[in-house]
């Protein structure tokens, strides 16, 4: 495999999350229709029949889009074989259809960071832009970046940090150009 002209999927860093110091909501969801990139955001549907633990990843619609409190997916990357040193990156990684994934609940001042390219951006010249903020968009998992929210959004997150090169041991992304990592804070989410 060429990895050097694969796409990259999304990151995501759950370092500042309540679901991962001192007890907001871990998910097991699965997605029956697509796979589904880390760095993706959505929202917990029903419990799958038969199944305690798994319930339906629901993409934000029209209808639901400020309904219902977002969650970030953040599965830990299972890569079993690459060829070279670059084939074993993280950003390689995706979570496949019909499969278990973990998602993490969102509360108020949580901070994690994801990929620049994971974000849709205003300006894709000039990058993210600190201060500005990320919000939902109907039929997509990934978050729209915007300057100012019109306060009708059920979900929004600052931007609060543009890191263009993060040193996390435990981030398996060990390329000569590094993806820029993007900071945010939940300022709302319905919960």
């Amino acid at each position: 495999m060429d990895f050097l002209n694969k796409e990259k999927k999304g990151v995501a860093i759950t370092e500042n999350l309540l679901a991962t110091q001192f007890g907001g909501h871990i998910y097991s969801l699965v997605d029956d229709t697509k796979d589904v990139e880390n760095a993706s955001f959505g929202f917990v549907g029903k419990k799958i029949d038969g199944e305690r633990e798994l319930s339906e990843f629901i993409t934000p619609d029209a209808g639901n889009i400020d309904q219902f409190p977002a969650v970030l997916v953040a599965t830990p990357p299972e890569i079993y074989y690459a060829p070279t040193r670059e084939g074993y990156q993280e950003y390689y990684f995706v979570n496949e259809q019909e499969k278990p994934m973990r998602a993490f609940s969102l509360h108020l001042h949580d901070e994690f960071a994801i990929t620049e390219y994971s974000i849709d951006l205003i300006n894709d010249t000039a990058g993210a832009q600190k201060g500005n903020y990320c919000v939902l968009q109907a039929d997509s998992n990934r978050v729209k970046e915007v300057v100012t929210p019109t306060g009708t959004e059920g979900f929004v997150l600052e931007i609060i940090d543009v890191d263009s090169s993060p040193l996390r041991p435990h981030i398996m992304i060990n390329s000569k150009k590094q993806p820029k990592f993007i900071g945010l804070r939940v300022v709302k989410n319905q919960i």
